[in-house]
């Protein structure tokens, strides 16, 4: 005897109906919890408001910028208000709304991990309780990222692009590498072995004004 599942009704539903068993126009997000659905190809918030025919756009930027290799995986809410971009021609202004619901795009910009080697990062133990100071030399990569903007209520994709950084102007001033090594390294269990390069919030602004202001 065969007996069904709970839920297992949900997927043959209309999508009208679907919210009534579990399926997804039941479910609610916080605006941070938005950052969940980068991780899924057509991921949807089906509560959200409808994108309007022509720009400019409210968008919620979420960021996944591995700094190195200890870094945690996970798509993490950019606040860019009051950014400008790299040219300082175009300023950030109420992009991102409050509450999800107001939310038109969804922007998930991905780190690819390590690309070309740079070179070295040179650091020193200056703790207090280092009688013996020691140097140590961590490798810096350069990092390709994914941009991926979709409209938020229907999963449907706006933009999609690529760039890659290398010594970004808008990262901390440190090490060897000028712009693309971190000026310290945070104690922790384990030093990083690997240094990637991250975007400045100028850099996300420039790859994403012209989607979301559309001039």
């Amino acid at each position: 005897m065969l007996s069904l599942l709970a839920g297992g009704c949900a997927a043959v539903l209309p999508s009208s109906v679907r919210g009534a068993v579990g399926g997804e126009e039941f479910v609610e997000y916080s605006l941070e919890e938005l950052g969940r659905l980068c991780d899924a190809p057509e991921g949807r918030y089906t509560q959200a408001r409808e994108a309007a025919p022509e720009p400019p756009h409210t968008v919620a930027v979420f960021l996944n910028a591995p700094e190195d290799d200890r870094a945690p995986d996970r798509f993490e809410l950019a606040d860019l208000e009051g950014e400008s971009s790299v040219s300082s021609q175009n300023t950030v202004s109420g992009w991102t709304p409050e509450a999800a619901e107001d939310v038109e795009l969804l922007a998930c910009v991905e780190g690819q991990g390590p690309g070309e080697r740079l070179g070295e990062c040179l650091y020193r133990d200056s703790s207090y309780d280092s009688t013996n100071p020691t140097q140590r030399t961590v490798a810096m990569y350069s990092q390709r990222f994914t941009v991926d903007v979709r409209e938020l209520a229907t999963g449907e994709p706006v933009h999609e692009a690529e760039f890659e950084i290398e010594r970004d102007p808008d990262t901390v001033l440190g090490g060897m590498y000028g712009g693309a090594c971190p000026t310290t390294l945070e104690d922790g269990a384990q030093t990083p072995s690997e240094l990637y390069s991250i975007p400045g919030e100028g850099r996300l602004v420039s790859e994403l004004w012209e989607t979301v202001e559309g001039r």
